[in-house]
């Protein structure tokens, strides 16, 4: 089992955890090879998020059944190889709680890398091609983030199909709220606020899972291949509840 990591709320963080998350995604951002691992720096990680891996509503049902346990693999990958980084071992993902911070992090605003996106989810000798993203952001009102009684009313859902429908849906509203790179799919991972929001909806679906004890109606509906959380190794069961993450 991996080390415990502990994600915790972006306002309580003190300087030098911030420091750790820029300077980790800054020192992963400049790699450009990395044994040629499937998402092995910063760019081919954000590609990853553009290949047809099934893990969002418009993927179909499969996609939304996969949607929760497919970005709780992306966040940890991120975590995996930021902290394989000398000097990087203590590096997590601070979620943004924006139902009670319901701004841009402040000590986020002025961290918008650009970020070379290939076309490839690994590292080749030469990438056919490639495009540099510049993140940018036009974050709207407020008021328009969802609050904290959408979110209950998501807990409250009975079956894992209706839980994970509502949440994706607050979800996308939020990307639409920060605007910019996170708007578009495409590129949405190279702006690390992705990586702080989806830590928060990892931390929904952890309190939620928590009331909802594992049966069939309270699990994904996947089966054969759709089990499988490509690009990496690993079927739905294994990654469903991770003991070596935990939110404070």
């Amino acid at each position: 089992m991996p080390a415990m990591v502990q994600r915790k709320n972006q306002a309580r963080i003190e300087d030098p955890d911030k420091n750790t998350f820029i300077n980790g995604i800054k020192a992963f951002n400049s790699l450009s090879t990395f044994a040629g691992e499937i998402g092995g720096t910063y760019g081919t990680l954000v590609s990853i998020h553009r290949h047809q891996h099934k893990f969002h509503s418009p993927d179909g049902d499969v996609g939304t059944q996969r949607f929760l346990t497919w970005h709780r693999v992306y966040l940890s990958v991120l975590e995996h190889w930021v902290s394989s980084i000398p000097n990087y071992q203590k590096f997590f993902i601070p979620y943004w709680d924006w139902t009670t911070n319901r701004t841009i992090p402040n000590w986020l605003e002025n961290f918008k890398p650009q970020v070379n996106i290939p076309n490839t989810e690994k590292i080749t000798s030469e990438p056919t091609s490639w495009e540099l993203v510049n993140v940018q952001r036009s974050p709207g009102k407020p008021e328009d983030l969802p609050d904290s009684g959408k979110i209950n009313d998501c807990l409250e859902k009975p079956s894992y199909t209706e839980f994970t429908t509502a949440l994706e849906g607050l979800h996308a509203d939020v990307h639409a709220w920060v605007g910019g790179t996170m708007r578009d799919l495409l590129t949405s991972p190279a702006d690390p606020l992705f990586w702080m929001h989806h830590a928060n909806i990892d931390r929904i679906y952890t309190l939620w899972q928590r009331t909802h004890p594992d049966n069939h109606n309270t699990i994904p509906r996947l089966s054969g291949s759709d089990l499988n959380i490509d690009p990496w190794e690993g079927i739905e069961p294994d990654y469903r509840h991770w003991d070596w993450i935990e939110y404070v």
